[in-house]
Formats: structure tokens, sequence, C-alpha cells
């Protein structure tokens, strides 16, 4: 039988593992990637991919949404969606698909950003800068429901369900009215601090593994 102490050495690795910081996945400004999107691969916008904001009516079931219907007249917006409850949404893992209504090539999409109003921070924002917010670009695919452009990926999961958040997209150079930003789910994807939490828990069954054979 093992004695107290030797007990201890084979368990201090697993108290050192306890003490590591697991990242949050919103705890600091993450810049996003604007990506152009395949044809039919993100949306429709429905109630399981529902808008936050649109230019026109989306199947939302019972999530609610900005809704700026225009008729093509007003060509720069600064929208914002409703105040979320974290709780609240649909869910906590996802990208911004954009819906672009355009007859031209020459819209942008100037900025958007995910604030938490709770604490008065930004956590996930793109600028353009340099081009690199065009989204009027010809689509094949023009006002369909589907996502022609991404923004992603958003992880919420280190927030607090009570927390306010609210998204806000600013874009000109819009032709055929306002457009639609709507979530679609992805998986959540571990943080480098949780690969490393899982590498050393498993280091650490390897070590105790090799220890009972060699003293068995």
């Amino acid at each position: 039988m093992k004695s107290k102490s030797a007990i201890r050495r084979m368990l201090a690795p697993l108290a050192a593992l306890a003490i590591l910081p697991v990242a949050t996945g919103a705890s600091a400004v993450t810049t996003l990637t604007l990506a152009s999107a395949p044809s039919f691969t993100l949306g429709p916008q429905s109630a399981s991919s529902p808008c936050i904001i649109a230019g026109t009516t989306c199947q939302n079931g019972t999530f609610a949404y900005t809704n700026f219907q225009q008729s093509g007249s007003i060509t720069a917006y600064d929208e914002f969606s409703p105040n979320y409850l974290v709780s609240d949404l649909p869910f906590l893992s996802f990208v911004v698909a954009i819906d672009v209504n355009t007859a031209r090539g020459e819209e942008y999409l100037n900025s958007f950003y995910l604030r938490d109003l709770t604490t008065n921070t930004v956590l996930y924002q793109f600028v353009a800068s340099n081009g690199n917010g065009l989204i009027g670009a010809p689509l094949a695919n023009n006002g369909n429901g589907y996502g022609d452009w991404s923004l992603g990926k958003f992880d919420l999961t280190g927030l607090a369900l009570t927390d306010h958040v609210q998204f806000e997209a600013n874009y000109d150079h819009a032709s055929d009215g306002a457009e639609s930003f709507f979530l679609v789910s992805t998986p959540a994807v571990p943080e480098p601090e949780t690969y490393a939490l899982m590498l050393g828990g498993l280091g650490v069954v390897g070590f105790i593994a090799r220890r009972r054979k060699q003293q068995g």
C-alpha cells in the first residue's frame, strides 16, 4: 500500500492543473473576419437561424429582432439589434451571416460590434480598412435568405447569463434596402488554455498508469 507522501507526490500535478486559468471566450475584444460564404451553406433565415437585424421580415419564431425594412431610398445604416439577455440567445457559439440585397457592387460594411451592455465593453468587433468591408460585389444569390458573407466566430460561453448584449451593424451604399444579419450555430472551440488543461490531465493519467505498471 502506498504511503501518504507517495500519494501526495502523484496528485501534485493534478493540483497544479486545478489552478490553471481557463479562458472564458469573451474576456477581451476579439477582432472579427469578414468571409465570403458559399451559396446555400449559411441559412436559411428561420427560427433555427434567427435574424438579429433585418431589412425584411424574418421567420424568427418568437425570437425578437430589429426590422429596418426600407424601400431602398435610404442607403446608409447604423442598425442596432434588440437588447438581449445572454440567456435569451438561441445558442452561445455562432457566426453572424449577412444576406446582402444589392443591385450594385460598391456596398461596404463599415463596422460590426457585439457589446456587453452590463459591463460596458466591446466583446467582438469588425472595422473595415483597406477595402476589406466590401460586401456588395456581384452576387448570384442576391436577397435569397441565405448568408452571402459571414462574421465570426462568436463564443459567449464565458459570459454571465444575466448580462445584456447588443449587436450593431454600420454600412453604406445599400441600393435595395437594409441588409439582414442572422445567427448560425457553430460548435464551441476550446481556448488554448483549455487545450493545455486537457493535455495536462491526459499526461497525469498516463503518469499514474505508468507508476502502477512499474509498481504492480
